[in-house]
């Protein structure tokens, strides 16, 4: 049985959802379209050829999860002349829409107060859907807004060394950031740090609505794991002269995974399975694209591959190397539950 659930949750077959414990209030059907409400309605994709590269034309907004290489996304966006500011807030958002200044310490290529609405602009909110929708970045038929947004298996996530460096103080299984990370922030259901396990109101299938339906409103979905396939949709709809060809490494770190047992390491799938249903749909997204602007798909083989670590304890022990002495790649602000 242990097996199975594992095997299922890995692979997120819609067929084995039911398997395991699912708590009492969990909503089992899925939200329909009249459940709630829609947000970008009439969006459709404007495009450019301003300055010689076809590209999608308006101001983008990368929606950034913490360790989802948001910030070298945002570098590289700079690179393909993008004015770029990272670590927006949610607030900064609705102060540059009533007209009210921002700092500009997180601001890169001249971003300025009034750029972040401009044709050609980056900016990454890094931030949740708690209080705020896609709509608050004033998209709509008439008004053109790249969406973009990255995508990372949440059990893989949870292995690295930045993880470890990140959630040492209460242990992996112990902390907010162990529960369904990504889909928390995309369906606005999120947790706060402390006593996270008392308060945090369980996930359902209609948070994992929510959130697909956000996402469907994407115009990019770089997936980390598939990094020099899906990084090649910043050159076709972005307007980037150059996109990188090497693929994404990772570290793992021992410290995280010689904390779990067999036990522990079947209730983390079983944990974070509304949010590995969510990771394949936003990977199938971004392979939809993929086919849609005549680039290589991942086979199934490399899609297996690229998710070996997460294939069994014992292939994540393999995997993974002690790195507590050595300094996080990417994060200048703690992980956010909330």
């Amino acid at each position: 049985m242990l097996q199975a659930i594992l095997t299922c949750l890995l692979f997120s077959s819609v067929s084995c959802i039911h398997l395991g414990h699912v708590p009492d209030d969990m909503n089992n059907a899925p939200a329909s379209k009249d459940d709630f409400p829609q947000e970008c309605e009439g969006k459709t994709q404007h495009w450019s050829s301003d300055g010689g590269a076809r590209r999608l034309e308006g101001p983008a907004f990368f929606f950034h999860v913490n360790h989802h290489n948001g910030r070298g996304f945002a570098t590289l966006a700079g690179h393909g002349g993008y004015p770029y500011r990272a670590f927006t807030r949610w607030s900064e958002v609705d102060d540059v829409r009533a007209g009210k200044p921002i700092p500009f310490g997180k601001s890169k290529n001249g971003y300025q107060n009034d750029t972040m609405f401009k044709d050609r602009s980056w900016t990454d909110i890094e931030d949740t859907f708690e209080a705020h929708t896609l709509d608050d970045v004033g998209c709509g038929p008439t008004s053109p807004r790249v969406l973009v947004t990255s995508a990372r298996h949440p059990v893989e996530n949870l292995l690295t060394r930045e993880a470890f460096l990140q959630l040492k103080e209460r242990g992996l299984m112990g902390s907010c950031e162990s529960d369904n990370i990504a889909l928390r922030l995309w369906s606005g259901n999120v947790c706060g740090d402390k006593d996270w396990q008392q308060g945090c109101r369980a996930l359902t299938r209609r948070d994992l609505e929510i959130a697909k339906a956000r996402a469907r409103k994407m115009d990019v979905i770089f997936v980390i794991e598939h990094y020099a396939q899906t990084v090649r949709l910043g050159c076709t709809r972005l307007g980037w002269e150059r996109c990188p060809i090497f693929s994404h490494r990772e570290t793992y770190a021992s410290e995280i995974v010689n904390q779990l047992d067999d036990q522990s390491w079947a209730k983390l799938f079983e944990r974070n399975k509304l949010g590995i249903e969510f990771y394949e749909y936003l990977k199938q997204l971004s392979f939809d694209m993929l086919k849609e602007d005549g680039i290589e798909v991942p086979t199934q083989e490399e899609q297996d591959t690229a998710l070996s670590v997460v294939r069994s304890l014992q292939d994540a022990k393999t995997a993974s190397f002690p790195v507590s002495q050595r300094r996080a790649n990417t994060s200048l602000t703690r992980w956010q539950c909330g």
